[in-house]
């Protein structure tokens, strides 16, 4: 059994948080300053080009509505 496609992953996490901040209606920037990270971080999470913090994900999950597990959830379902 091989271990997860982190590079993958990373897209996948990406594209979940872009489809969640469409759905919520808040632009980059707000999404950013709600999370408390800058609008760099939230670009390079969304095209998946970041490895982020826990941190910066808990945050930004929150500035979501959801729950860090439920991003985490979403990307694992995606992986098998």
């Amino acid at each position: 059994m091989s271990g997860p496609n982190l590079a993958l992953a990373a897209v996948q996490l990406g594209a979940q948080v872009r489809r969640r901040q469409l759905e919520r209606g808040i632009s980059q920037k707000r999404l950013a300053l709600e999370a408390g990270v800058t609008l760099e971080t939230i670009g390079r999470i969304e095209r998946g080009k970041s490895n982020p913090r826990l941190e910066t994900l808990w945050g930004t999950a929150a500035a979501l509505d959801v729950s860090l597990a439920e991003l985490v959830v979403a990307v694992e379902r995606e992986q098998h």
